[in-house]
């Protein structure tokens, strides 16, 4: 599997190497474990509520949990090898906690739909993260932390509000090439003019951006 694109084909992925596990209970059994690398699991409710008790599958790249009632990713560390980890519609989920133990894998990170959840400082020490999806989640104090993300190169909050309103951290990322995101009146730059912003920036020379028949120029080397 190439990461670097967002999509996975799970119909090109061997049927010995993925699992969906659809109304998963307090605990499950999977068959043949050494070989998995794909897992999705749908309603996986803990008595934890965390992923201590979740079966430890040592070749595990993928991992995806759907609806459920974890409140913090304690035991997550036992996925080493993780290297993307999806997590829909977990709305009990309010601690990042446990995620720093993905440092040395992980490499996307996706959040939907956890409003209890705000992004801390575990974040920071996921160095080879490189896309970034927290949609419909809690509030964000300040875009500041991705300068500690050197490899990042897809940031997304849509839904998601940035509270001090300032997208410059997003400009100034040296390896940075999409920051998706819905307008707030409070944001320092809308949506549009970050796609020209970001597609123009390497070229560090002035470039100017129309929007409703008005014009700004920027000067790259003084973002």
């Amino acid at each position: 599997m190439d990461w670097s694109y967002n999509t996975i084909w799970f119909d090109q992925i061997e049927s010995s190497k993925f699992k969906h596990v659809k109304d998963a209970g307090l605990s499950f059994i999977i068959e043949n474990n050494s070989e998995i690398q794909y897992l999705v699991a749908q309603k996986y409710r803990p008595k934890s509520k965390d992923l201590s008790e979740m079966q430890s599958l040592e070749n595990l790249v993928y991992l995806n949990l759907i609806q459920s009632n974890i409140e913090s990713l304690k035991g997550i560390g036992k996925f080493r090898n993780l290297k993307r980890l999806e997590l829909n519609y977990c709305l009990k989920l309010s601690s990042e906690l446990g995620i720093d133990d993905l440092a040395d894998s992980l490499e996307i990170l996706y959040i939907e739909q956890s409003k209890k959840l705000s992004l801390g400082t575990n974040i920071e020490k996921l160095k080879k993260l490189r896309v970034l999806c927290f949609n419909d989640c809690g509030p964000i104090e300040s875009l500041e932390f991705i300068r500690d993300l050197p490899k990042l190169i897809d940031v997304r909050f849509v839904n998601t509000n940035i509270l001090d309103g300032n997208l410059n951290p997003a400009i100034s990322h040296p390896t940075l090439k999409n920051c998706g995101y819905l307008n707030k009146r409070h944001y320092n730059i809308d949506c549009e003019e970050m796609k020209v912003i970001l597609a123009n920036k390497n070229t560090r020379t002035e470039k100017t951006y129309v929007n409703k028949g008005e014009y700004r120029t920027f000067k790259y080397e003084e973002i």
